[in-house]
């Protein structure tokens, strides 16, 4: 069924298109995905989970055909890891027999393996991504950070209260935790970066909801670094 989503809903293009443009900013090594969620979960939770994870394959797979069309071709096929707290041994068995596996590690090593080369995936994680990424990038050699950002944008982040918010107050609601804010680090980062990728633009907020599992995409950007 996913598959059939997959193929009618115009996401392959779209990513492939911006992809390609990645190939000529920073090469990229590896993929690291942070808080993808668990495929043992409910409906609509394991159809976001089962699609994020079908497209960290699909970007390695994809990534790996585009340098050798482009004939830089890598030294080693892309490999991917996922950090999740609540993987499970069953998950741990399927995502490693996708055709591109996923190798699931233990908080930190996710971010561990986080260097100048890797791909960056997250959405809407239970962890402040952001403001992790930037300040590990501190410690890589060139001080940049990773090669690419697949993460929620910051449409929530400008309606809340822009960067360093961590809890706004939603209407009839009350004060509600912001997880993954975005940094004054963060956004200093990303003066290097150029966006290849704008979901909302590309899909616009009506996209949510018409495919399951698919509804987060105008939710995301794609980032590359310049070299």
């Amino acid at each position: 069924m996913y598959e059939w989503y997959w193929r009618s809903s115009g996401v392959p293009e779209i990513l492939h298109r911006s992809l390609r443009k990645l190939v000529h900013t920073a090469r990229i090594s590896n993929i690291v995905c942070i808080g993808l969620g668990t495929l043992d979960a409910p409906d609509i939770a394991q159809a976001r989970s089962l699609v994020q994870h079908m497209i960290a394959s699909y970007i390695a797979y994809d990534l790996d055909h585009l340098y050798e069309a482009e004939g830089i071709p890598l030294e080693k096929p892309i490999k991917i890891v996922a950090q999740d707290p609540a993987y499970t041994s069953l998950d741990r068995i399927t995502l490693h027999s996708l055709p591109k596996p996923i190798e699931v590690v233990s908080d930190p090593q996710g971010f561990l393996a986080i260097n100048e080369g890797s791909l960056v995936f997250s959405s809407w994680p239970s962890v402040p991504v952001k403001q992790l990424i930037a300040d590990l990038a501190t410690e890589l050699p060139d001080g940049k950070g990773p090669a690419a950002l697949f993460l929620n944008n910051d449409r929530k982040d400008k309606e809340f209260g822009d960067v360093d918010v961590a809890r706004y107050d939603l209407r009839h609601y009350g004060p509600v935790r912001h997880i993954n804010a975005e940094t004054k680090a963060y956004v200093e980062m990303l003066e290097s970066y150029t966006r290849v990728f704008d979901g909302e633009q590309q899909f616009g907020i009506d996209f949510a909801g018409k495919l399951p599992g698919f509804e987060w995409f105008p939710d995301m950007d794609i980032w590359g670094r310049g070299e």
